[in-house]
């Protein structure tokens, strides 16, 4: 078989991730935190270095603003609902910005949370350039904005920086999902100017499925509402979640296989460099490019967005026929629509 289809999940995997992952299904662990224990501390230790080289990774200066959950999804309900909660406290009813690009991890929630009367929901379409002119993000200037770090459907990338340093000199607080950008995407996570970031472990970090994170900024304003409340392995006593993190958003036993597979692969990419792996991406998606331009009969996208999904239409047949052929010879696409609906009828391809 022949597999394309890593925007949905990255393979093959590192072999040291393979390892790690065998390692602590096969290996004698415990419950990492509920116990004083060999196996409990062994498990808690996978934990601890999991939250150092995403940190190092990302460039936080501290780890425990590294908050681990069951995926990208649940990572951005999370921020999402935790982020809705908090602002309710300051502001009653919070005004919230997202754009046509966004999955529907964030626009399923926001809808919900419309719906319910808890927020006011405005949705942006991008201009020529990838961004918004400052008078429709700012009338008036929102409570949260969310946005992509990279279009699951085009690989587009919006102007994020300059994005985020306007809407943060407004109070606005800016979540962003990196779950198409995170382990391919240069510059710290900091210097992006997103205060929560939200990714899965099974994509650009070579991890299996099964675990994801949520960042924090070393600068960010607010900490999320508790969302999901458990046992913590700490202040067992108290009614509530712990008041520090990462304790205050983790509720539950963590998946430790998982974190220590995504723990793996961003120590491979801090040995690689994000760079060098971007790059060797780079050039096998313009090698396949060349590939596909030769054929007859197909024709090929070629926005100016270097790195994402390669857009390829077989004229003639609809994209799940023509997906479902290509599987009988062993080739793994992905075919018809992404989960990011409006970025469809944005580019008129309902």
């Amino acid at each position: 078989m022949i597999y394309l289809d890593n925007a949905a999940t990255s393979f093959p995997k590192p072999p040291a991730v393979l390892r790690e992952a065998a390692s602590a299904v096969l290996a004698p662990l415990g419950n990492p935190g509920r116990s004083g224990h060999e196996l409990s501390r062994r498990s808690g230790e996978i934990v601890f270095r999991a939250r150092e080289n995403i940190a190092r990774l990302l460039g936080l200066a501290k780890c425990e603003n590294v908050v681990f959950t069951g995926g990208a999804t649940a990572a951005l309900n999370l921020a999402i609902l935790g982020a809705v909660r908090e602002a309710e406290k300051r502001v009653g009813k919070p005004l919230v910005v997202t754009s046509v690009f966004e999955h529907n991890s964030v626009l399923r929630p926001l809808y919900l949370l419309e719906k319910r009367g808890e927020i006011c929901l405005k949705i942006l379409a991008p201009d020529a350039r990838g961004s918004f002119p400052p008078s429709e993000l700012l009338s008036p200037a929102p409570h949260i904005a969310l946005f992509t770090l990279r279009s699951n459907v085009t690989g587009r990338s919006f102007p994020l920086r300059e994005i985020a340093a306007l809407l943060s000199s407004h109070g606005t607080l800016v979540i962003g999902d990196g779950a198409q950008a995170v382990g391919t995407l240069g510059g710290s996570f900091p210097e992006s100017g997103v205060h929560i970031l939200c990714a899965p472990g099974h994509k650009g970090l070579f991890g299996t499925m099964g675990a994801g994170f949520l960042a924090l900024s070393d600068n960010c304003p607010v900490t999320p509402e508790v969302i999901l409340s458990g046992g913590s392995g700490g202040e067992t006593f108290s009614p509530f979640m712990p008041a520090f993190l990462p304790e205050r958003l983790e509720a539950g036993t963590l998946p430790v296989p998982a974190i220590a597979a995504m723990s793996a692969g961003a120590a491979f990419l801090l040995k690689e460099g994000v760079s060098r792996v971007t790059l060797r991406e780079r050039r096998l998606k313009r090698r396949l490019a060349e590939g596909v331009k030769s054929l007859p009969g197909y024709l090929l996208y070629e926005p100016d967005f270097p790195d994402g999904p390669l857009l390829v239409n077989r004229i003639g047949l609809p994209s799940e026929k023509a997906a479902s052929l290509l599987a009988e010879k062993g080739l793994c696409v992905r075919g018809g629509f992404h989960c990011a609906p409006l970025a469809h009828r944005s580019l008129e391809t309902e």
